[in-house]
C-alpha cells in the first residue's frame, strides 16, 4: 500500500482485551499514591495486574530496572523522578534487591566500579602512583587494575555497583520494547505490553505495531483537523524509519512533515473551514498575521528539518535539480491537506532556496502568497 492509500480506507479501532495477570505482584511493589489534585502518580499494582509478565516472570517497570541497574549502588541512591511518575515505583531499591534475589543482577566487582567513576578521577588513580595518564577509559581502567592491588582500590572506591547476569542480559534483549518506549514515549510500555500480549499472544514485533499505531494516529488526526498533531505524528515516523535506514520512506515522511508546516494549518482549524462568512473572514486574518512577512511567519522550515533534509540528500546522494524533483513529486502527492498557504510550485521554491541560503528569493515568495491571500481575505470581509 502507497504511502497516501492509509487515507483512502477505512480503518476501524481494533479492541484489544485486557491480558489476565498470570502472577500477582510482590508485596513491595504495591503502591497506590497520589500527590495535589490533579497529579495522579500511576498505582504500579493495577499496571501490574492488566499486564503479562516476561517468560522469566518480569513486568515491564522490573526489565526497565535490569537496563539500569548498571548505574545503581548497592545503597545510596539518588532515583530518577520517572520511577514514581511514570511507573508508580516509590521505592525502586527494593525493585532492584528482588532483582537481585531471583538472579537477574549480581553484585559487580572493584572493575564495574571503575567503569562509573570519571576519567579525571581515574587519571588522579593513576597520578598518585606515577603512571601514564593517557588513553581512552578502558585502557586506564585497565592500566589502574595491572598496577595497584584490589584491596587499595576497594578503600578508594568503596561503592558496589550492580550489574546484570546473563539471565538479566537475555531479559533485556528479549524485551527491547520496554527501554525504546521509554526514551522515545511513542506509547506508554504497559500499553505495547497489552497490544504484544493480545490474543494468546499471536501478535506482530513490537516495531509492527508501533507502526500500525502511527499510521492510527495519523487517521485520526487528520479526521479531528488535528494538523499539527498529524505533523508531529510524521516526524516521529521519519525518525524511526531513519533508525532502519530506510531513506526513501523516511524522504517521504520528511517531505509530509515540510508540506504541513508550509500549509499554514494547526490543531483544531475548525473555524477556518467555517461555512460562515464571518468566522471564516476571522481565521483569515488570523493566518496573515501569522503567517507574513517571512522573517516573523511561523510557517517556515524549522532548523531541524532543514538539517534532516539536508543529510537525506547525503544518504540518497542526490543532487539539487534530483533533489528538486523528488521533493516536487512528494508535495505533489499531499492532497489530503484542504488548505495551504502556498502553491506546490512555491513550496518547492522555498525548500530550495533555503537550502541554498537564498533569502531574497523566498521572501518574494512570502510576499506573493501573501497578497494573494489577502486578496482572498479582501474579498469575504
Amino acid at each position: 500500500m502507497g504511502l497516501f492509500d492509509l487515507f483512502r480506507k477505512k480503518v476501524q479501532k481494533q479492541e484489544v482485551p485486557e491480558a489476565e495477570p498470570n502472577t500477582k505482584p510482590s508485596e513491595h511493589i504495591q503502591i497506590t499514591a497520589k500527590i495535589g489534585t490533579n497529579n495522579e502518580i500511576p498505582s504500579l499494582h493495577d499496571l501490574v495486574a492488566a499486564a503479562t509478565p516476561s517468560k522469566h516472570g518480569l513486568y515491564p517497570h522490573e526489565i526497565l530496572m535490569l537496563n539500569y541497574a548498571s548505574t545503581y549502588k548497592t545503597s545510596g541512591n539518588t532515583f530518577q523522578g520517572f520511577w514514581l511518575y511514570e511507573y508508580g515505583v516509590n521505592n525502586p531499591q527494593a525493585v532492584l534487591e528482588s532483582l537481585l534475589d531471583r538472579g537477574f543482577i549480581t553484585i559487580g566487582g572493584i572493575k564495574d566500579t571503575l567503569q562509573r567513576q570519571t576519567v579525571a578521577a581515574l587519571k588522579i588513580v593513576l597520578s598518585k602512583i606515577g603512571a601514564k595518564t593517557t588513553g581512552k577509559k578502558e585502557n586506564l581502567i585497565e592500566r589502574i587494575l595491572e598496577l595497584e592491588d584490589t584491596a587499595t582500590l576497594e578503600s578508594q572506591f568503596p561503592d558496589k555497583y550492580f550489574v546484570p547476569t546473563e539471565k538479566g542480559t537475555q531479559e533485556i534483549s528479549d524485551n527491547e520494547y520496554v527501554l525504546y518506549l521509554h526514551r522515545k514515549h511513542y506509547m506508554s510500555v504497559w500499553e505495547m505490553n497489552k497490544l504484544l500480549n493480545a490474543n494468546g499472544a499471536q501478535h506482530l514485533p513490537y516495531r509492527d505495531i508501533l507502526w500500525g499505531e502511527f499510521n492510527r494516529q495519523s487517521l485520526e488526526h487528520i479526521s479531528n483537523l488535528d494538523f499539527g498533531l498529524y505533523r508531529n505524528t510524521r516526524l516521529s515516523m521519519y525518525d524511526f524509519l531513519m533508525e532502519e535506514n530506510r531513506y526513501k520512506d523516511a524522504f517521504s515522511c520528511l517531505c509530509e512533515v515540510l508540506y504541513s508546516d508550509f500549509s499554514g494549518l494547526g490543531n483544531g482549524d475548525s473555524l477556518f473551514f467555517s461555512e460562515d462568512a464571518k468566522s471564516h473572514s476571522f481565521a483569515l486574518g488570523l493566518k496573515l498575521e501569522s503567517c507574513f512577512p517571512y522573517e516573523k511567519s511561523i510557517v517556515r522550515i524549522a532548523p531541524g528539518i532543514k538539517e534532516n533534509l539536508v543529510d537525506l540528500q547525503k544518504k540518497l546522494g542526490l543532487d539539487n535539480a534530483t533533489l528538486k524533483n523528488a521533493i516536487r513529486t512528494e508535495f505533489e502527492g499531499c492532497s489530503f491537506l484542504p488548505y495551504h498557504v502556498f502553491t506546490v510550485d512555491e513550496c518547492v521554491e522555498i525548500v530550495m532556496g533555503e537550502l541554498n541560503n537564498q533569502t531574497e528569493k523566498v521572501e518574494r515568495i512570502y510576499q506573493i502568497a501573501e497578497s494573494r491571500m489577502r486578496e482572498e481575505y479582501n474579498s469575504i470581509k
